[in-house]
């Protein structure tokens, strides 16, 4: 049986590559997350005693890009809230502007008239910074069809869509109740 894997893609302005991984460290030791391995694909990095690769972070930092990936196989080992609280609190303690999962890799980037506002993908989890979230009420977000919401203190939302994300159902319905006009996925229309 082959296992897929899930990703997580998203866009913040250049940051501290050290500063990063700690706060990614101290974000996986507050949820009872094993300790990310690595810090960044293709360099070489010292590991940390005990770590594991449960979720592999990867780092572009002069171009503002965080990518995290997951296997399924450890994705049935804990609860879909651990997942999305984790992608939220990474999203917030780094200043994501915007991000969101996909399980076709990284081809589903976050594109730069995203940043400005023009969101144009739904996905099974996405992260909106203060200056994209500004958009929806709180009350709308609340009362859409979202497995779950979060609104962070300074206005920032993590939205969930249905169980898993290996599971497509609910997303044109969130899509709809955002009022966003998609962009065709690859390989479609």
């Amino acid at each position: 049986m082959t296992s897929l894997t899930a990703f997580f893609h998203a866009r913040l302005a250049p940051f501290d590559q050290v500063i990063a991984c700690e706060q990614l460290r101290a974000i996986h030791a507050r949820l009872g997350w094993p300790l990310p391995r690595r810090r960044c694909v293709g360099e070489e990095v010292a590991e940390a005693a005990g770590a594991t690769e449960a979720v592999l972070w990867d780092f572009e930092p002069d171009e503002g890009q965080l990518m995290a990936r997951w296997d399924q196989s450890e994705w049935n080992r804990r609860p879909v809230s651990a997942f999305s609280d984790l992608l939220a609190e990474a999203s917030y303690s780094l200043g994501v502007v915007a991000g969101r999962t996909t399980l076709s890799g990284f081809n589903e980037q976050i594109y730069d008239d995203e940043l400005a506002g023009n969101v144009s993908a739904v996905q099974w989890f996405q992260f909106y910074g203060a200056s994209i979230a500004h958009r929806w009420s709180r009350d709308e977000l609340l009362a859409g069809p979202f497995e779950h919401v979060r609104v962070f203190p300074d206005g920032s939302v993590a939205l969930t869509i249905g169980p898993s994300p290996y599971e497509s159902s609910g997303w044109p319905e969130a899509a709809a109740h955002l009022g966003l006009r998609l962009r065709p996925r690859a390989g479609q229309g």
